[in-house]
């Protein structure tokens, strides 16, 4: 009996190991899937710009960039439509990036929040994304560390200047500021366990 329990307590186990990795192998194909598409959609917005390509890339909130951002709109963005691709060099991370920071926006890459600003537009631009997955590996960050969006209008760099780790009810971090930031969220730890209730902020700006 106490042997046929054992084989059912592994059995049981395994199964569950089976699915979890199926779950992981599905969003890993899902988030390369949304990632060409977004590549694609890119690739004719540089087309469309003629053989210069997309505009020169913008690394600060001046009157330029925010000129750059005022193009954004040009095509209503509504929840789950892809904007571009983010880029972290030093976690070798490249995602795509949807609006909306509902489950399924957050399930196979990162979210816009639609309360934010997008890149260009000098002011706050906030991204969130999985701890146990996008995100996973956003402790390993430092200062100085590169972090570049991509979107139809051109390529936008900032650099990470600090990390904050805050209580969920804290929501006043989404602030729309008075300069362009990049702030990356995550939950914390890194563990992907129960429902963390703090917040892995990283904050980033051009130089």
């Amino acid at each position: 009996m106490l042997k046929f329990i054992g084989y059912t307590f592994i059995l049981t186990g395994a199964i569950a190991l089976i699915l979890t990795g199926f779950q992981f192998y599905r969003m890993n194909i899902q988030s390369d899937e949304l990632l060409e598409e977004v590549k694609t959609m890119l690739a004719e917005a540089k087309n469309d710009y003629g053989e210069g390509g997309n505009p020169a890339e913008i690394t600060d909130s001046s009157e330029e960039a925010n000129t750059n951002g005022d193009a954004i709109h040009e095509e209503p963005i509504t929840e789950g439509k892809l904007i571009g691709v983010l880029r972290i060099p030093a976690i070798d991370l490249e995602v795509s990036i949807a609006e909306g920071t509902n489950p399924q926006e957050l399930k196979s890459g990162v979210g816009h929040e639609p309360g934010s600003s997008l890149p260009g537009e000098g002011r706050q631009v906030f991204l969130a994304g999985h701890n146990d997955s996008t995100f996973r590996r956003a402790g390993e960050l430092k200062k100085g560390d590169a972090l570049v969006i991509e979107t139809r209008q051109g390529t936008f760099t900032y650099y990470m200047y600090k990390h904050d780790i805050v209580h969920e009810s804290e929501t006043d971090v989404i602030t729309p500021g008075d300069s362009e930031t990049l702030v990356l969220m995550t939950c914390y730890p890194f563990t992907g366990w129960g429902s963390p209730t703090e917040r892995y902020l990283i904050y980033a700006k051009p130089k």
